[in-house]
Parts: structure tokens; sequence; C-alpha cells
């Protein structure tokens, strides 16, 4: 529907202010994908431009133009300059940070990792090379994307891109700490979908997250975009030690019943749960208030969703009314994704079929 219709079909109905910000969300959401089709269309010329550079000069495009110049980072000698902008991240085996290709102006998100005993360099590198042979399976547009990677003595560079403005934990938790601004509940009520539409095309590719939590969906934008498949686990020392969707306890929260994550219906349990709590915050409560409601005392995995799926329930119930059709939906489907039996669960594209009944609210305008 394009938005002249969208307007006219608002106007004749006579809907709500809410509808009215809904209208707005999508023609936002219109324009960022857009954008995002012209910056994806620009990245295929330079790549190729690169292909036939490094096809002339006979070397291997992995060891020419991924490698960088610029920066007090930088372990690399290349053609191809990067200008370092910020550190985004530190971590105990490497960091990243925002870098800019100078003859295109292109931002990239530069992870670096460094491995110190050599026994483990083969291992980590094919850990790398995983991650960007399932990455290049994976170019769609709530999938964040690796573009380039190179490999130097012991260090390991992935270029990325978005470079997210934040995470999903810090973009839930900044929506509480700002009182809940309504523009940032609209587009976090289109994200459902988006999320669910990322993850049924991964697993039509046959390819499995087995890390989904909030702080590997990227923000950029107003738009959500799944992060590290594949070996996100791996490099979790990227992460800080204490978020609160990392470890509990030597145990991570978003596993499911069955344990280790394994398998597809794994990923939708994670998923799951990170919908509950995109649910409480559109529902204008904080995570934290969240955590301590499910927290069951005295248990050694006091925080983790599988333990506690009673009291997940229950936070549901009680704060969902049932006059709210569109979070009634989510939370049924949420339901549905928290099974404690595998088989139970549904798989991504029937969520993705499901969520549909509400049209356009819940998903982006290049989703719908």
């Amino acid at each position: 529907m394009g938005c002249y219709d969208m307007m006219v079909q608002l106007l004749d109905h006579q809907q709500t202010e809410v509808d009215f910000e809904a209208f707005v969300a999508q023609t936002d959401s219109a324009t960022q994908a857009i954008a995002h089709l012209k910056q994806e269309w620009e990245q295929l010329v330079k790549q190729a431009a690169f292909d036939q550079a490094a096809a002339r000069t006979n070397v291997y495009t992995e060891a020419s133009y991924y490698n960088t110049t610029a920066g007090p980072y930088n372990p690399f000698e290349t053609s191809v300059k990067f200008e370092w902008q910020e550190t985004l991240g530190k971590g105990t085996y490497g960091e990243v940070h925002k870098v800019r290709e100078t003859s295109t102006g292109t931002f990239y998100a530069h992870k670096v990792i460094r491995v110190s005993d050599p026994r483990s360099r083969p291992t980590v590198e094919q850990q790398v090379l995983n991650e960007v042979t399932i990455m290049q399976k994976l170019r769609h547009h709530h999938i964040a994307s690796v573009q380039f990677h190179v490999f130097e003595g012991d260090t390991y560079g992935l270029f990325m891109l978005p470079v997210a403005e934040c995470d999903l934990r810090q973009f839930l938790r900044s929506c509480a700490d700002d009182g809940f601004p309504r523009t940032q509940l609209m587009h976090l009520t289109t994200w459902f979908g988006c999320l669910v539409g990322a993850m049924d095309f991964a697993h039509s590719k046959q390819i499995k997250h087995e890390d989904v939590k909030p702080s590997n969906i990227l923000i950029k934008d107003h738009q959500p975009y799944l992060a590290d498949f594949g070996c996100a686990k791996d490099f979790s020392g990227l992460e800080s030690s204490t978020s609160l969707d990392t470890m509990t306890f030597g145990t991570p929260v978003y596993w499911p019943p069955e344990g280790q994550p394994r398998g597809r219906a794994a990923d939708i349990f994670s998923l799951g749960c990170v919908f509950s709590e995109m649910l409480t915050v559109r529902h204008k409560r904080s995570l934290e208030d969240y955590q301590s409601y499910r927290r069951v005392a005295h248990r050694e995995n006091a925080y983790a969703f599988r333990e506690n799926l009673d009291k997940v329930h229950d936070w549901l119930d009680d704060l969902i009314p049932d006059r709210d059709s569109v979070s009634t939906l989510l939370k049924d489907q949420t339901f549905r994704m928290l099974q404690r039996t595998a088989e139970r669960r549904p798989d991504a594209k029937n969520i993705k079929r499901r969520l549909r009944i509400e049209g356009e609210i819940v998903f982006c305008t290049s989703c719908y």
C-alpha cells in the first residue's frame, strides 16, 4: 500500500492518534528501506571494483583490500585506507571500532579479535571463516552483514554493517529512562514482525543463530538487525561480563529448557524471551521490574526464563489488557514460542503468518 493510499484509508476510517503515529512510523520505515537499498547497491559496486582490482594484481582478496592502515589500533597494511572514528566497545579478546573507508566515505564497524595463544589461532581462524561464510548466505535487510575480513598474525578483523547506534538491550533501557516516548514505542512495535522475518529467512537457509539475545540485535535508523550469526558465543569476550543477558550464575539466561541451544526451536525460544522483554517495555514497564518479578529466590538460575516460565506468563497476562488486540496477538505468539517442549514451538514462518493478521503495524514497510 502506498503512503497516499494509506493516508486516505486512515482519514476515511477516522482512526485514532495512535493509528496516525503508526502511519508516521511506517513512512519513516519506507524512507529507511530506500536508503538501505541504496547503501546495498553502493556496496555491491564497491565490492565488484575490489574484486576486479584483486584479480588484476593476482592478490588474494582477504589479504589485500580487507586490511587497514589508518588509526592507532591498526595492525594491517593495504592500499585501501580506513580512518579510525571512535572505539565502540572493548573486551577481553579484542575491540570494535567505527572506521571510515576514505574513497567512498562508507562507515564500518571493525571488530578486531586478538589471540595470544598460538595453539588457538587455527580454531579462531576457522570460526571467523565460518561466520563470513554464513553471512554471505544471509543478505537480508534485518540481518547485519560481514563485508570484509582479514587474518594477520595473531589478529583477526571483520568489517561489518551497519554501524549500530545501540543494541536492543540499550534501546529498551533508554525507553524506560526517557519515560517511554510514544514514537519509540511505535518503532518497537514494528520490530516484532521484522525480527521474525529475519529469523525465518535464516532458518530457510538452514542456518541457526544459537545466541539470540537483546545485545545481539543491533539498532540503526529505527531498524533492528540480527547480528553475530554463527560464532557470537565463541567471541563472547567482546561483551561485558556484567551484562544482564550474558550469564547468570554461569548459565545463559536465554537458553531453552532442553539446555544448550542446538536447533531452530532453540532460536524460537530465545526470540520469545526477547519478545517478552519488548512487550514489557511496550507497556511501559522496565526490564529491571520484569527481572525482579520473575526471579526465584535461592534457585541457581534465578533469572533464566526457562526456570520461571509460569512467572513469565503471569507477568504478561497482568501487563497486557484483552482490549489491546495488537499486544494480545503478540503475547499469544510469545507464549507459543516459549513452550517448554521444543516440538510444540511453531517455526518462524508460522509466527510471521500469524502476525500478519494485524497487518502493517507489526512490520516495517519493507517487510510487510
